[in-house]
């Protein structure tokens, strides 16, 4: 089940999570790709993976609204899909923040995979490449990440990735099968800097990720062939 709020609440949301690392001059939330509605025209039509969602008595579709995953921790992942009850362009996020850092992982109906992660400490010139080591449970797996951006008067770098890794990350994530959030259960390194994160909680928001991206993934490489 999904609880919904208004998009000027989901971006204050997703700015509280990346406050770790949101200082002058690094990328707020806004700056993941998130594809804007009318992008389409028509009703927009069912997704498949979108089965909790519960947007009963939502205003009209002129109002943007974002459905938000239920029973969330503070402490740890949180889920938005939206706009609901409007035509368009539709997104996905999946947001946490750590001590030193937060991560948003985004995707989009146009088919856009996307990631973005700040990392106290951690520095990389801007718009150079560096490697990122990902373990989500017991599987690692290392990934060319960009240097964003860094912000000024800090030592620590916005790292950006988009495509099938970032993809392979949310379906490992999804995969995850605790009883509970388990604390140090994502761990990300670079260069000689380390964030860890909870596995994602309760379950069923990362696996509604999933599902959203690779209909979505699956749907733009079926349009382009």
């Amino acid at each position: 089940m999904m609880k919904t709020m208004p998009a000027m609440a989901l971006g204050a949301a997703l700015m509280l999570c990346s406050g770790a690392v949101h200082a002058e001059g690094v990328p707020a939330a806004s700056d993941v790709h998130v594809p804007a509605p009318g992008g389409t025209s028509g009703a927009e039509k069912a997704v498949p993976g979108v089965s909790n969602l519960n947007t009963s008595g939502l205003p009209s579709a002129d109002t943007a609204e974002y459905a938000q995953g239920l029973h969330e921790n503070p402490d740890g992942w949180h889920f938005a899909y939206g706009p609901v009850h409007a035509p368009g362009n539709k997104s996905a996020i999946l947001a946490a923040k750590a001590r030193n850092g937060s991560i948003i992982l985004s995707c989009g109906s146009t088919g856009k995979i996307e990631m973005i992660f700040g990392m106290a400490g951690a520095y990389t010139e801007t718009g150079l490449d560096d490697i990122a080591d990902f373990a989500v449970g017991e599987k690692s797996h290392n990934l060319r990440v960009r240097a964003a951006k860094n912000p000024q008067k800090a030592v620590e770098t916005v790292y950006y990735a988009t495509g099938m890794d970032v993809l392979g990350i949310i379906r490992t994530m999804a995969a995850m099968n605790s009883p509970r959030q388990m604390p140090h259960a994502i761990n990300i390194s670079i260069k000689d800097r380390h964030m860890a994160l909870p596995s994602p909680w309760p379950i069923e928001n990362a696996q509604e990720m999933m599902g959203l991206c690779a209909s979505w993934h699956n749907k733009h490489t079926n349009e382009i062939k």
